[in-house]
């Protein structure tokens, strides 16, 4: 049990680990904040390049972890997925609710 959780631990963060980078750019570059920190209101400014960033952020992962193990890329790949998953869900909800509010 402990060898097969140690052996898998490796595959397990790449995916948790692409997810929360992915959740860390979104915000970084996309979600509507306060400036505290010189510079914020710039990278807002260029919050469209987040798409591409993600995107070749992805590719590299996925190339440098099928130079170590197959499984690795692929846990990379569901975790970029399960970060657009859950960003298409919660934008649909936020709209939802807009339309909700409008109509009430």
């Amino acid at each position: 049990m402990i060898k097969a959780i140690e052996g898998s631990a490796s595959i397990l963060f790449v995916g948790g680990g692409t997810y929360l980078l992915f959740l860390f750019l979104h915000w970084y570059f996309i979600e509507p904040k306060n400036y505290g920190l010189i510079g914020e209101k710039t990278v807002e400014k260029y919050g469209i390049w987040f798409f591409a960033i993600v995107s070749i952020l992805l590719t590299e992962i996925v190339w440098f972890s099928l130079q170590k193990e197959a499984m690795m890329a692929f846990e990379a790949v569901i975790g970029s997925t399960t970060f657009f998953i859950t960003h298409g869900f919660k934008t649909n909800a936020e709209e939802q609710e807009k339309k909700l509010k409008k109509e009430g």
